[in-house]
């Protein structure tokens, strides 16, 4: 577990501690920080506003916390983060007495006590006149979630407190859906938030970095974040010393490991309601029909024989915006218009789907430790499964990484993504791993990772793009995005205008 508490960790792992400073929270991880160059450049440019609010969303274990305590130790400011507390029979005098609480460790003042929202947004309001805070209310939905006065309060907060002073105040929160609804599109707030941060998963090149200064191969990379993603909390996990296979076997099949009921877990802190366990059941068998393929509302209907109505609408748009799930319309290619009643689903985030596939199923063997000397070669279908995996990889990076290769920089891109039409009666069904549409040329994105790529990838694209509706006068480039080697005849083609090997972004 890449994790630094000590001198014996930092030579292990060959990253520098940080500084003990009061921007420090427990359960954070004292290890390098890596990327988030535009996120925290977004928050510098906050402090030259009057009114220096931001919102920050993301899935849980990307980093959001992190960025701010990141942000404000860069600047030399003082952090004062108040975290909602989600936790069994929580209720409103709990967040308050936690609001406390926080209150008091950040500032070095005991003895908070705080009987309503009103005196909680005022006490903190007041101690932060003349000075340079970074304020972050942490999980908000826990804070608001039992009184409508949270919100009410920290309206007048904003306005009384931090508009034209020389404090930020940062919302963060991982039930992405909640804080769109109730803070970023509620009249309440209009006027008042000034930056939105979504917070992705880490690129390609920025997930290297866990490796640096390691005579590691970008093969043993790639396997390890096929399984974690570009997700910061997963990749800290990741024993560097160790290969890829044994951390995955560690994390995943020990039944100690970290990652064994990661999923469950992960549902229910990221989605109101999902505390009852038929509901987070419920996400799950979603999941599992989208294990290996997209698919339709119709068809995730069908499949796990729930209604097709606005239960699953709402679940689905829950998943999307927890940045498990993307939602792939597809597009006309000669209007560029979606087509939104012909909407595919598909996991984007690595950890789900191998969760889905290898860890669910398996979760009593898992238990009993009878998987704890398991390999990847013995899971079943786990190339195909790697190669989805890869596939997701790959298009988180797509931009700029991919088309800054393919000399798209100041080229305007009309349309990108996963593209997916479905059979009609006059054209059979098409999938493209991803699509990325000018004004004049379409580039189809193939992506393999093998240990051997040989010329019949040439014949599956060959067919995608004969099924393709092209524009008439518009160009197609095709291009292959691979890890693997390539056989002498696919390297000597001339089919593909681009074949660029996804290796070279880890070593940037």
């Amino acid at each position: 577990m890449a994790v630094l508490n000590g001198a014996d960790n930092q030579e292990k792992f060959n990253y520098p501690l940080l500084t003990a400073n009061n921007n420090h929270h427990p359960g954070e991880p004292w290890m390098k920080f890596i990327g988030r160059t535009a996120e925290l450049e977004v928050l510098q440019s906050l402090a030259a506003n009057p009114l220096a609010v931001a919102t920050i969303t993301g899935r849980r274990r990307v980093g959001k916390s992190r960025l701010v305590s990141e942000y404000a130790e860069r600047t030399g400011k003082t952090l004062i983060r108040i975290d909602g507390r989600d936790a069994p029979r929580a209720n409103n005098k709990m967040q308050l007495r936690a609001f406390a609480n926080d209150l008091s460790r950040d500032t070095g003042i005991p003895g908070f006590s705080f009987s309503d929202w009103n005196a909680a947004f005022n006490g903190l309001g007041t101690l932060s006149k003349g000075k340079q805070w970074v304020i972050l209310l942490d999980e908000i939905t826990w804070l608001a979630k039992y009184s409508d006065e949270c919100l009410a309060e920290l309206k007048v907060f904003i306005d009384t407190h931090i508009n034209g002073s020389d404090n930020q105040l940062i919302i963060c929160g991982s039930i992405s859906q909640w804080i769109e609804e109730f803070i970023n599109q509620s009249d309440s707030f209009v006027g008042r938030i000034s930056k939105k941060i979504h917070l992705s998963p880490l690129p390609l090149p920025d997930c290297a970095k866990f490796w640096q200064d390691r005579e590691v191969s970008t093969t043993e990379i790639l396997t390890a974040l096929c399984v974690t993603g570009g997700i910061p909390r997963y990749l800290e996990e990741i024993d560097v010393s160790e290969s890829a296979e044994w951390n995955i076997q560690k994390l995943c099949f020990d039944s100690p490991g970290y990652m064994v009921h990661e999923l469950p877990n992960l549902i229910k802190s990221s989605f109101l309601q999902a505390e009852r366990r038929d509901t987070v059941e419920r996400y799950l068998n979603i999941l599992g029909t989208l294990a290996e393929h997209g698919k339709t509302p119709a068809e995730i209907s069908k499949a796990i024989k729930i209604e097709n109505n606005e239960h699953l609408k709402n679940n689905l748009t829950s998943l999307v915006m927890s940045g498990i799930v993307s939602e792939n319309p597809s597009w006309n290619l000669k209007s560029k218009a979606f087509n939104q009643r012909n909407i595919v689903y598909r996991i984007d985030d690595p950890y789900t789907r191998f969760y889905i596939k290898y860890i669910r199923p398996n979760l009593n063997e898992i238990e009993k430790g009878l998987y704890s000397h398991l390999t990847l070669r013995q899971l079943g279908g786990w190339e195909t499964i790697r190669g989805f995996q890869f596939q997701s990889l790959v298009n988180q990076s797509m931009i700029p990484f991919v088309t800054n290769r393919l000399k798209l920089t100041n080229l305007p891109i009309r349309r990108c993504g996963p593209y997916y039409r479905k059979k009609t009666s006059r054209h059979p069904a098409v999938q493209i791993d991803y699509l990325l549409q000018t004004d004049d040329t379409l580039y189809v994105c193939e992506t393999k990772f093998r240990k051997k790529i040989n010329t019949s990838v040439i014949d599956e694209v060959k067919k995608k793009i004969e099924n393709l509706e092209k524009p008439k006068g518009i160009t197609v480039r095709r291009v292959l995005l691979y890890s693997g080697q390539r056989t002498q005849e696919l390297t000597d083609s001339i089919y593909f205008d681009h074949q660029i090997r996804v290796d070279e972004l880890l070593e940037l």
